[in-house]
């Protein structure tokens, strides 16, 4: 991803990073733009991200707090969305807010199918509710295009889906996914059920069905959108 963002940055751009969490594509960036300004909703995820800058000696960054949708900035020329829009509501204002911030470039990494959709047929197991998937690319292809703004889209080569040693490191992993504390009536529910969720491979023990992951880009010029009817 850093390679392809290459292709869209240079040492005079400036970049609005929308919900980057610890700086995975801001710290990078920053070393190879004039600056990079991130908007982070997570107080102590922006702490981290101004720490691991300073010890890494990188000036050129600065971090609003706040959520994308309240939160005032300057426009930039590249505005980046990382594995953000999955999580939002109102999706269709919260894009058009990024194009709006952008004088050259938008940029939107997701995945290809919802992370969650393989955990449907377990979920209510342990939730005693029904799953809703969060968008991917054909759900956010479809707002954009609803809204005007008919962009480009790659794919990258599909990625192996993390693994782990052992059933023991399993669990926190699978408690991540399933948003499930410790010690509660559902991490209950979550180990009984755990023999259904893991298969052995070659590489440990793996999300059973979870395959090959697949993330693309979304990109568009701004103002090179239709008005919406």
């Amino acid at each position: 991803m850093l390679d392809r963002l290459d292709l869209e940055v240079g040492s005079n751009t400036s970049v609005l990073d929308v919900g980057d969490h610890e700086g995975r594509y801001a710290l990078p960036l920053a070393l190879r733009t004039r600056w990079v300004t991130v908007v982070e909703p997570s107080a102590a995820l922006g702490d981290l991200l101004s720490t691991e800058a300073k010890e890494a000696n990188i000036n050129n960054i600065s971090i609003v707090n706040g959520l994308w949708e309240e939160v005032e900035v300057d426009p930039a020329q590249v505005v980046l969305c990382a594995k953000v829009v999955c999580g939002v509501a109102a999706l269709a204002t919260f894009v058009i807010k990024l194009e709006s911030h952008a004088t050259d470039r938008v940029l939107i990494l997701a995945d290809m199918e919802s992370p969650q959709a393989i955990f449907s047929p377990l979920w209510e197991a342990v939730h005693e509710e029904k799953q809703v998937n969060s968008p991917a690319i054909p759900e956010i292809l479809g707002v954009l295009w609803e809204s005007g703004i008919y962009p480009d889209s790659e794919m990258f080569e599909p990625t192996v889906g993390e693994t782990a040693p052992n059933r023991e490191a399993a669990l926190p992993m699978l408690r991540q996914m399933f948003h499930v504390l410790a010690d509660t009536e559902k991490d209950q529910r979550l180990q009984a059920i755990m023999d259904e969720l893991v298969v052995q491979t070659p590489d440990g023990l793996a999300i059973k069905g979870a395959g090959l992951r697949r993330q693309g880009l979304i990109s568009w010029r701004p103002g090179k959108s239709e008005p919406a009817k």
